[in-house]
């Protein structure tokens, strides 16, 4: 036996949430054209974009924090250390005293061991610097990862007699981990 008075509830329920969906469609719409189209992917755009930080980026700061503090440090770590000038000169006169071919072929082997490959070298010929002192320059196209450029040229970095005088990087899909380089070295050595 139902009361009466159970059905009634029933009922003043059934028009309450229909009232509220009616007067939710009305909202709805009446902020739909007030914003337009326009306002409406706005608004849809800067939900999504707090749902990714909510749920993404949120949950990962620490690790993103952790990593910039590694890449700050591994830049500082480049910075150039000051030595002893004597100590310097020494090693420069006698890398200056090693034959310039063996040198070149060191570099090239260098920068295979990083894991470049290399797909063309030119040697551009020999400038005079002064008396018997040239610079050799070579042109490398090479192949390879971002982190394998930069194990490279951390690698050349410990060359004091090289100098890197140009470089270009050209990655021709934004989903291709390879990169296409093109750099331009110059060797300083006794003829």
């Amino acid at each position: 036996m139902t009361r009466p008075w159970m059905a009634a509830l029933r009922r003043l329920r059934a028009e309450d949430q229909a009232s509220w969906r009616t007067r939710l469609r009305w909202h709805v719409q009446h902020y739909v054209e007030l914003l337009g189209r326009g306002g409406v992917l706005a608004l849809a755009a800067s939900l999504i974009v707090l749902v990714h930080c909510a749920l993404a980026l949120w949950p990962e700061k620490d690790e993103l924090l952790r990593r910039r503090v590694e890449l700050i440090a591994e830049l500082h770590a480049c910075s150039p250390s000051l030595g002893s000038p004597g100590a310097d000169m020494d090693t420069l006169r006698a890398q200056m005293r090693v034959d310039p071919d063996q040198r070149k072929l060191a570099v090239m082997e260098q920068l295979q061991l990083s894991g470049l490959l290399l797909v063309d070298i030119q040697y551009l010929g020999e400038e005079a610097v002064q008396g018997r002192l040239r610079r050799t320059a070579v042109d490398i196209s090479a192949v390879g990862s971002y982190q394998d450029l930069t194990a490279a040229l951390r690698e050349l970095t410990e060359e004091p007699l090289l100098r890197l005088e140009a470089l270009a990087l050209d990655r021709q899909q934004p989903e291709n981990m390879l990169v296409n380089i093109k750099m331009r070295l110059s060797m300083l050595g006794v003829v």
